[in-house]
Protein backbone atom coordinates (compact mmCIF):
# COMPACT_ATOMS: atom_id res chain seq x y z
CA UNK A 1 0.00 0.00 0.00
CA UNK A 2 2.74 2.39 0.91
CA UNK A 3 4.33 2.01 -2.53
CA UNK A 4 1.06 2.95 -4.22
CA UNK A 5 0.78 6.11 -2.10
CA UNK A 6 4.39 6.94 -2.87
CA UNK A 7 3.71 6.64 -6.60
CA UNK A 8 0.67 8.87 -6.28
CA UNK A 9 2.68 11.47 -4.41
CA UNK A 10 5.43 11.41 -7.03
CA UNK A 11 2.82 11.90 -9.75
CA UNK A 12 1.34 14.86 -7.86
CA UNK A 13 4.79 16.35 -7.39
CA UNK A 14 5.52 16.04 -11.11
CA UNK A 15 2.25 17.77 -11.96
CA UNK A 16 2.99 20.58 -9.51
CA UNK A 17 6.48 20.93 -10.97
CA UNK A 18 5.04 21.25 -14.51
CA UNK A 19 2.56 23.87 -13.35
CA UNK A 20 5.29 25.74 -11.51
CA UNK A 21 7.48 25.88 -14.62
CA UNK A 22 4.49 27.12 -16.59
CA UNK A 23 4.25 24.31 -19.06
CA UNK A 24 0.54 24.07 -19.64
CA UNK A 25 -0.85 21.09 -21.50
CA UNK A 26 -3.18 21.07 -24.47
CA UNK A 27 -5.50 18.18 -25.31
CA UNK A 28 -4.67 16.24 -28.49
CA UNK A 29 -7.83 15.68 -30.49
CA UNK A 30 -9.09 13.96 -33.61
CA UNK A 31 -8.20 17.01 -35.71
CA UNK A 32 -4.55 15.96 -35.52
CA UNK A 33 -5.18 12.68 -37.25
CA UNK A 34 -4.75 10.33 -34.30
CA UNK A 35 -7.37 7.74 -33.52
CA UNK A 36 -9.30 8.73 -30.39
CA UNK A 37 -9.75 5.96 -27.82
CA UNK A 38 -13.03 6.91 -26.16
CA UNK A 39 -12.58 8.85 -22.95
CA UNK A 40 -9.36 7.13 -21.90
CA UNK A 41 -7.24 10.24 -22.47
CA UNK A 42 -4.84 8.34 -24.71
CA UNK A 43 -4.30 8.49 -28.43
CA UNK A 44 -2.92 5.84 -30.74
CA UNK A 45 0.20 7.08 -32.51
CA UNK A 46 2.23 4.79 -34.75
CA UNK A 47 0.83 1.66 -33.14
CA UNK A 48 1.79 2.56 -29.57
CA UNK A 49 -0.16 4.35 -26.89
CA UNK A 50 0.71 7.94 -26.09
CA UNK A 51 -0.77 10.31 -23.55
CA UNK A 52 -3.43 12.53 -25.04
CA UNK A 53 -1.76 15.68 -23.76
CA UNK A 54 1.03 17.69 -25.38
CA UNK A 55 2.95 20.71 -24.17
CA UNK A 56 2.39 24.29 -25.28
CA UNK A 57 5.85 24.40 -26.87
CA UNK A 58 4.94 21.45 -29.09
CA UNK A 59 1.70 23.16 -30.06
CA UNK A 60 3.54 26.40 -30.84
CA UNK A 61 6.05 24.45 -32.94
CA UNK A 62 3.25 22.72 -34.88
CA UNK A 63 1.47 26.03 -35.42
CA UNK A 64 4.73 27.65 -36.56
CA UNK A 65 5.34 24.82 -39.07
CA UNK A 66 1.79 25.09 -40.38
CA UNK A 67 2.06 28.88 -40.71
CA UNK A 68 5.33 28.43 -42.61
CA UNK A 69 3.60 25.97 -44.98
CA UNK A 70 0.66 28.34 -45.44
CA UNK A 71 2.99 31.27 -46.13
CA UNK A 72 4.85 29.21 -48.73
CA UNK A 73 1.56 28.11 -50.28
CA UNK A 74 0.31 31.70 -50.46
CA UNK A 75 3.54 32.80 -52.15
CA UNK A 76 3.26 29.93 -54.63
CA UNK A 77 -0.36 30.84 -55.40
CA UNK A 78 0.70 34.46 -55.92
CA UNK A 79 3.49 33.42 -58.31
CA UNK A 80 1.13 31.14 -60.24
CA UNK A 81 -1.44 33.94 -60.42
CA UNK A 82 1.10 36.38 -61.83
CA UNK A 83 2.25 33.76 -64.31
CA UNK A 84 -1.36 33.12 -65.43
CA UNK A 85 -2.03 36.86 -65.64
CA UNK A 86 0.96 37.24 -67.95
CA UNK A 87 -0.19 34.32 -70.10
CA UNK A 88 -3.74 35.71 -70.21
CA UNK A 89 -2.42 39.15 -71.17
CA UNK A 90 -0.44 37.59 -74.03
CA UNK A 91 -3.49 35.64 -75.21
CA UNK A 92 -5.70 38.74 -75.08
CA UNK A 93 -3.12 40.68 -77.10
CA UNK A 94 -2.91 37.87 -79.65
CA UNK A 95 -6.72 37.74 -79.96
CA UNK A 96 -6.85 41.52 -80.36
CA UNK A 97 -4.30 41.33 -83.20
CA UNK A 98 -6.23 38.53 -84.90
CA UNK A 99 -9.49 40.50 -84.65
CA UNK A 100 -7.76 43.57 -86.08
CA UNK A 101 -6.38 41.53 -89.00
CA UNK A 102 -9.82 40.01 -89.72
CA UNK A 103 -11.41 43.46 -89.55
CA UNK A 104 -8.85 44.80 -92.04
CA UNK A 105 -9.40 41.82 -94.35
CA UNK A 106 -13.17 42.30 -94.14
CA UNK A 107 -12.86 46.05 -94.86
CA UNK A 108 -10.62 45.30 -97.85
CA UNK A 109 -13.06 42.66 -99.12
CA UNK A 110 -15.95 45.10 -98.61
CA UNK A 111 -14.09 47.87 -100.46
CA UNK A 112 -13.24 45.52 -103.35
CA UNK A 113 -16.88 44.42 -103.49
CA UNK A 114 -18.12 48.03 -103.53
CA UNK A 115 -15.64 48.91 -106.29
CA UNK A 116 -16.79 45.91 -108.31
CA UNK A 117 -20.44 46.94 -107.87
CA UNK A 118 -19.64 50.52 -108.94
CA UNK A 119 -17.78 49.25 -112.01
CA UNK A 120 -20.72 47.00 -112.95
CA UNK A 121 -23.15 49.91 -112.50
CA UNK A 122 -20.94 52.14 -114.70
CA UNK A 123 -20.72 49.39 -117.29
CA UNK A 124 -24.53 49.01 -117.31
CA UNK A 125 -25.01 52.79 -117.65
CA UNK A 126 -22.43 52.89 -120.45
CA UNK A 127 -24.18 50.06 -122.28
CA UNK A 128 -27.57 51.80 -121.88
CA UNK A 129 -26.10 55.08 -123.12
CA UNK A 130 -24.58 53.34 -126.16
CA UNK A 131 -27.87 51.64 -127.00
CA UNK A 132 -29.77 54.89 -126.70
CA UNK A 133 -27.21 56.88 -128.51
Amino acid sequence: MYEGKKKVRRGEEEEKEEERIGKKNVKVGRHQGEEWKGGSGRTEVGGRGKEGWIRDEEVREMVWKLMKEVRGFKEEVKREGKKRDGENRELREELRKQREERRKEWEEWKREGEEKIKMEERLERWEKWEMEG
